[in-house]
């Protein structure tokens, strides 16, 4: 059974305690904040290297090609939309590790 205070209203006194010290906590998380905040940014490394470097995989004489194909059968689909665009061929040399991220 859910029982409910009898008496839980808050004086005048008490709102406005907590009405000040409320205030007070928000304006030093506020002042801090100011306080450690970084305009400029981390600056260029002492060796001059990029921060973040990533290869290019980009396949030369592929640039801008793109296939898109509908179908209920995946498997079907794929190959379709591979074979539309060169085959697998094109991306995959026999050896190569792949690995096949699926969004589902």
């Amino acid at each position: 059974m859910n029982q409910l205070p009898k008496d839980n209203s808050i004086n005048r006194r008490e709102f406005f305690l907590r009405t000040i010290k409320a205030g007070a906590s928000i304006a030093a998380a506020c002042s801090l904040s100011y306080w450690l905040y970084d305009s400029a940014g981390p600056g260029p490394s002492q060796n001059g290297d990029e921060l973040a470097r990533l290869p290019d995989f980009s396949i030369p004489g592929l640039d801008g090609k793109m296939s898109i194909v509908l179908g209920q059968d995946r498997a079907q689909t794929v190959n379709r939309g591979l074979n539309a665009i060169g085959g697998i061929e094109a991306f995959i040399k026999r050896g190569d590790r792949v690995l096949l991220k699926v969004n589902a």
